[in-house]
């Protein structure tokens, strides 16, 4: 067609063209040389700026090629600033000062820019001036929970633009709390989780305790509340979600009672907020023991009777041991183990029982005065001070052949004993006869009871009760009296 021969016929052309193109016709020095020569005199000219004003020259350049980059001005030289790009708590306040070495500027701004772009100006405060005569500038920024930048403009001098990052503390999520208690008390691991972080437990357990942490941290102690050195440091490891754990591992020492808290701390210094939380060693108390029977302490016996004797101990981890301690005369003294049975396959942390003391075998012969005590162990160990033991009160057994019968005393004792008894309950029911002859009046006086005079009904109700279960009690023990005639 036409219009494809036309295509063809130019291609030839442009083809005969090029093969007739010589670059040393086209383009000589001599044409060239105007604009070699003034392209050197420009680079002449910016080798000399920045030979002579490296910093200036070159951010003017910056400048000028790049536009869009965050860069200071050719005078921001003249200004110094702190804290220039730094971070921050959401809760922390931002100090920004700058010193301006210009005479000749009376006042500073400070350009805000939020996370959303938003922008402000606000006039810095004049502080006093160097003893050089550098001007001094400062503004408060109040806390922020986003990240923020700003930019400090004084005379014709321009700072870039400096970055405030907003960085969370380390903040512990959860705690989870671990006992592991001395052989000797024989009790079983105890685990708390989600505690709230009051430790406390016999002194000698093993305590671990763990704590989920909301990020990174990269040191962590456990620290007692007037005490310099930490109790424990962390393990940490991290978790997912960028979180981490931290662990710690520490006895109870004796005598420790106080508070305990966490010090954590992110790559920035910052650290968590202080809660302080009760921390204790509670110590192994010694047992009690104590003899329920005989209640005098001097008793008169003959030589062909026996004594019972009750007893009851307790400790609060568990008995090791009870006996009797017995002195005859001018003798030493000795103990006397009595039985002790276990709970379960664990040391009883009671026990009650009853010994008898027969005075007509041949070991109490010739003996004049016997006294007596008993006594009870605990299980703790020697490295840590024990046993412990306590002893009750001591009875004298005075062995007399005119002496009366035990029976007969013991009998006699419970009888004075009933007696006192009778009269404590006569008068509480004389009290409550006189405050209900009081009510029976004031109700009389009035349809409706005053609130005084219903709390002392309600007095008296309590009052008559506890007479009530007195006097079942004291007819029960009458009825053993009675029962039980003294066998002379």
């Amino acid at each position: 067609s036409s219009a494809a021969s036309d295509v063809y016929k130019r291609q030839v052309e442009a083809s005969a063209d090029v093969q007739g193109l010589k670059p040393s016709r086209e383009i000589t020095f001599r044409t060239a040389r105007p604009f070699l020569l003034a392209a050197g005199g420009v680079v002449l000219i910016l080798g000399g700026l920045v030979a002579v004003w490296p910093h200036q020259s070159t951010r003017l350049l910056a400048r000028a090629v790049a536009p869009f980059l965050n860069l200071p001005n050719v005078a921001a030289d003249q200004l110094s600033v702190t804290p220039g790009d730094t971070v921050a708590l959401p809760d922390q306040s931002v100090r920004i000062e700058v010193h301006v070495a210009n005479e000749k500027a009376k006042k500073a701004f400070v350009h805000l820019v939020n996370s959303a772009g938003a922008r402000r100006r606000r006039e810095m405060t004049r502080l006093s001036d160097e003893p050089d005569g550098i001007r001094r500038f400062s503004f408060s920024c109040p806390p922020s929970r986003q990240d923020w930048r700003y930019r400090i403009h004084s005379g014709g001098a321009l700072t870039r633009y400096y970055s405030v990052r907003i960085i969370p503390p380390p903040a512990v999520r959860r705690l989870d709390i671990r006992y592991e208690y001395p052989p000797y008390v024989n009790l079983p691991p105890k685990e708390e989780e989600d505690a709230e972080g009051k430790i406390e437990a016999v002194q000698g357990t093993r305590v671990s305790l763990s704590a989920l942490v909301s990020k990174p941290v990269e040191t962590g102690a456990l620290l007692l509340k007037g005490r310099d050195a930490p109790l424990a440091q962390a393990g940490l490891s991290a978790l997912a979600e960028n979180r981490m754990k931290a662990a710690f591992q520490f006895e109870l020492e004796p005598g420790l009672d106080g508070q305990w808290m966490l010090r954590l701390k992110d790559e920035y210094g910052f650290t968590n907020r202080e809660v302080f939380r009760p921390i204790a060693a509670l110590p192994d108390k010694p047992p009690g023991v104590r003899v329920v029977s005989p209640q005098k302490e001097i008793i008169r016996l003959r030589p062909t009777d026996r004594l019972p004797v009750a007893y009851a101990a307790v400790d609060d981890y568990g008995l090791a041991e009870v006996g009797l301690l017995l002195k005859e005369d001018d003798a030493e003294r000795h103990s006397e183990p009595l039985s002790l049975e276990s709970e379960g396959g664990r040391p009883p942390l009671s026990a009650t029982g009853a010994t008898e003391l027969d005075f007509s075998k041949r070991r109490f012969e010739g003996v004049r005065k016997v006294q007596f005590q008993v006594y009870a162990r605990d299980r703790l160990p020697e490295t840590s001070g024990g046993p412990q033991e306590a002893r009750s009160r001591t009875f004298t057994v005075l062995i007399q052949r005119n002496a009366p019968p035990y029976a007969l005393q013991r009998w006699t004792e419970l009888e004075e004993h009933a007696r006192k008894d009778f009269e404590r309950l006569l008068d509480q029911l004389k009290a409550a006869q006189k405050d209900s002859s009081r009510l029976r009046s004031e109700l009389s006086e009035s349809p409706r009871p005053a609130e005084k005079t219903e709390k002392q009904a309600r007095d008296l109700a309590g009052e008559l009760n506890e007479a009530d279960a007195s006097a079942r009690d004291l007819a029960q023990r009458l009825r053993t009296v009675c029962a039980t005639p003294p066998a002379v």
